[in-house]
């Protein structure tokens, strides 16, 4: 990322290859959820091959993260800013390596986990 952004939602599409998004400008990737499922932000992958996110995110809503098929990993804190994190994996993995971002958080961690 080469400034600070804020989306509604990140997806890798099926045929996606490996990708890491990330940043060296210490950039801040917030998450702001204004509309579909639940009016919460989404990040998703239906993809077969590892997908990471290595900036810090800071949630200014509820915050969706779905895995059906891959890793989704994510190397930098999640500040929840007391919204609820929801994951929704067949990866285990990648669902602990979600609550395990939002637990280095400087709030305390929020999660729901659903199937």
């Amino acid at each position: 990322m080469n400034a600070d952004w804020t989306v509604g939602g990140i997806s890798f599409a099926y045929l996606a290859g490996a990708f890491t998004l990330g940043s060296t400008g210490g950039y801040t990737l917030t998450m702001n959820g204004t509309g579909g499922w639940l009016n919460a932000a989404e990040i998703s992958t239906s993809t077969n091959v590892p997908e990471t996110i290595d900036v810090p995110i800071t949630m200014v809503s509820d915050l969706l993260v779905s895995s059906y098929s891959a890793n989704l990993g994510f190397n930098q804190p999640i500040d929840n800013g007391g919204y609820n994190l929801m994951t929704n994996y067949r990866s285990h993995s990648a669902s602990r390596a979600a609550s395990a971002a939002a637990a280095a958080s400087p709030r305390p961690p929020s999660t729901t986990r659903s199937r």
